[in-house]
Order: C-alpha cells, then sequence, then structure tokens
C-alpha cells in the first residue's frame, strides 16, 4: 500500500471514527462509470486485462468494526465494463490472509468439534430491481437494515440483524461472494431480498437465492442429524478437484473408521449453482495481502429476481466486505457510507459518424 493511500486511510478513520454517518454527504453519490469494451476480461482475478484499462476505477472508504485480523477501515477499489451481453465489475481489497475454513470440523481421536476460529471472506454487491426502492438512490443499502434485540447485553452479540425491503412490492438483487460456499467453483451467489420479516421466515427473514432446481442445492451443511459430526466425507477412490473443499459430486457418507485424531472434514458441501441463482460467475485470486473478484453476468438475465442493467442509465448500488466475519456477529461485516452509481456508458452511434 503505498503511503499517500496509507495517509487518507489514517484521516478518514480520524474523521469518521466509530460515528458512520459523521461527514457523509448522501447527496454526493460516487459515480462508477461502465464503458463498453472490444473484448472482455478473463474472469481470473488478474486486473492487468486490457479491458480494465478503459475502465477508470473508484475507491471506496470501507468501515470495518470487526475484523479477525485487526486490520480496520480499508479502501477498496471498484471498476465496471461491459460487452456484448454481459456486465463485468471487479473488487480488490486489503485482506492480510484469505480465509476459506468456515465451520471446518476437527478430530480428536474420539469426538468431533467445529474450528469456530475461522469463517470465510465475503463480498455482496446490492442493486434495487427497478425503481422498487426509491429512497435507495439517498440512502443505499442502510434502509434495508433491520434489527431485532434479544437477549442480555453485550449488544452487538445478541441481536438478531437481518436485511429486508420495506414493502410488498419492493425488491434487491444481492452478488453474495463467498470465499468457501461459491468461490471454488466460480460463482457468486445470486440472491434477492423480499419485504418478509423474521416472524414470517426467522431464519432468513428478508434474504432469499433465486429460483434454482430443487434437487440441485448450490451448498448444504455437512453434519449428521444430531449434529455430533460430519455426515459426508471425500470420496477415497476419487481424488478431491479442488483439495480442501468438499464438493457435493464427490461426497460419500463418512466412514469414521478411516479417520484419526488430528483429521479435518470440510463443513460445508457444495455445488456449482444452477438457474437464475447460478446467473453470477466470477474469478478471483487471492495475492500480496489482497483479494481481486472480478464477476459477470447478462445485462439482462429475463429472471424477475434480478436486476436489469441498460446503457445510458444510472444505477444506484451499494456494497459491503465481511473480513472473516462469523454468522453470530453478522451486523459487523464492513460497510460504505456513500451512495454509489453505476453509469453504463451508451455505445456511440454509427450514424452520428457520417
Amino acid at each position: 500500500m503505498n503511503k499517500l493511500v496509507l495517509a487518507f486511510i489514517v484521516v478518514v478513520g480520524i474523521i469518521w471514527g466509530p460515528d458512520m454517518t459523521a461527514g457523509v454527504d448522501r447527496d454526493e453519490p460516487l459515480t462508477l462509470f461502465c464503458p463498453q469494451v472490444s473484448s472482455s476480461p478473463t474472469l481470473d482475478g488478474d486486473l492487468s486485462d486490457s479491458a480494465w484499462k478503459d475502465s477508470k476505477p473508484i475507491h471506496v472508504f470501507v468501515h470495518q468494526p470487526y475484523t479477525s485480523s485487526g486490520i480496520g477501515n480499508i479502501i477498496a477499489e471498484l471498476r465496471a465494463c461491459w460487452s456484448g451481453e454481459n456486465i463485468y465489475m471487479a473488487v480488490r481489497w486489503p485482506d492480510p490472509s484469505p480465509s476459506i475454513k468456515k465451520d471446518l470440523w476437527m478430530f480428536d481421536g474420539k469426538e468431533w468439534t467445529k474450528d469456530r476460529s475461522q469463517d470465510e471472506d465475503r463480498l455482496a454487491l446490492i442493486f434495487p430491481v427497478g425503481e422498487t426502492m426509491p429512497n435507495f438512490r439517498k440512502y443505499g443499502c442502510a434502509i434495508t437494515c433491520h434489527a431485532a434485540a434479544v437477549g442480555s447485553p453485550p449488544f452487538h452479540r445478541n441481536p438478531h440483524w437481518y436485511h429486508k425491503s420495506n414493502g410488498p412490492k419492493q425488491r434487491i438483487d444481492a452478488w453474495h461472494w463467498k470465499s468457501v460456499r461459491s468461490n471454488p467453483l466460480n460463482f457468486a451467489d445470486d440472491k434477492y431480498w423480499d419485504d418478509r420479516s423474521l416472524s414470517a421466515d426467522p431464519h432468513h427473514a428478508g434474504r432469499h437465492p433465486d429460483a434454482e432446481p430443487p434437487e440441485e442445492k448450490a451448498e448444504q451443511r455437512n453434519i449428521n442429524t444430531d449434529r455430533s459430526r460430519p455426515a459426508m466425507m471425500q470420496d477415497p477412490r476419487k481424488p478431491a478437484s479442488i483439495p480442501g473443499f468438499l464438493l457435493a459430486k464427490e461426497a460419500i457418507p463418512i466412514d469414521l473408521s478411516r479417520f484419526k485424531a488430528g483429521d479435518i472434514v470440510p463443513g460445508r458441501i457444495i455445488s456449482r449453482a444452477r438457474g437464475s441463482r447460478g446467473d453470477v460467475s466470477c474469478g478471483s485470486v487471492h495475492r500480496d495481502g489482497y483479494w481481486n473478484v472480478e464477476l459477470s453476468r447478462k445485462l439482462r438475465t429475463g429472471h424477475v429476481d434480478d436486476v436489469v442493467f441498460k446503457p445510458d442509465e444510472s444505477l444506484p448500488f451499494s456494497l459491503a466486505i465481511f473480513e472473516n466475519v462469523p454468522e453470530y456477529r453478522k451486523e459487523d461485516h464492513g460497510k460504505i457510507h456513500q451512495v454509489l452509481l453505476l453509469q453504463i456508458i451508451k455505445p456511440p452511434d454509427p450514424s452520428s459518424k457520417k
């Protein structure tokens, strides 16, 4: 990180501090221009592709109230471009080390326990669908945050934080990149938020995966019926396609006789999402203390749960970053305090050159 960026982080951290609204001018959104490019970027986490050279990046301050590494507030870099039928977005942010051990099972020779010391890194891009959420353009995704306080202090560990829209016709399109549950299979979880409350859906509230074939779940918890140990393991006849991860097509019922003290088993069973849930492709790499994540989706998918990207349109959006943030304190994800606008640049009219 160069000295100028580091100084900026320090100064902004002093100005903003713990007050998430101090110094914010919500009437001045930050615009990310999305030009048309002649060749599509390759989704591999390498931002040196020629396609990205025509995309001017923006730098966004991200307030991180909790990180396991202690890195604190960061600056994220965003780029966007489009080519043919697809839009491409890239996000780069500092993270000292990749977190890729969510819900890992550990065996001590007698019992299985979950490793709670590590979770996963995540990125979310959030877009209002059409004009269903007019206040999003002014306040960003903060208007979708809700908390129902339960239990006793400390407050941040007890409320059930959740996201939902604020009316029956309001809809959010959320691209949720996950270092464990989606990234190994090169997709970001395509989801939507509606106005369902905790009482209507106690586990998810307004957050739901897009439509997918009922027999093909993108990821499942690897846990037996009494929740005491993993239910599945890597098929010993098949070397793991992606070491460290358990793919559904390579998983078989666990044979406990094969395990000795010190062995570990992934806590999630993963598959490539299909249907509308699998619309968003990705290519990512963690290198030199940074995550580089490239995402791609059709401008228009034809699915009602997806936003439509139109050339010559300015679309508000937001993002969140989770640096190894466990589920019980997901309210502590990295937040931005400025509304972002995605300006999709319309290609020039060929007739105007005549």
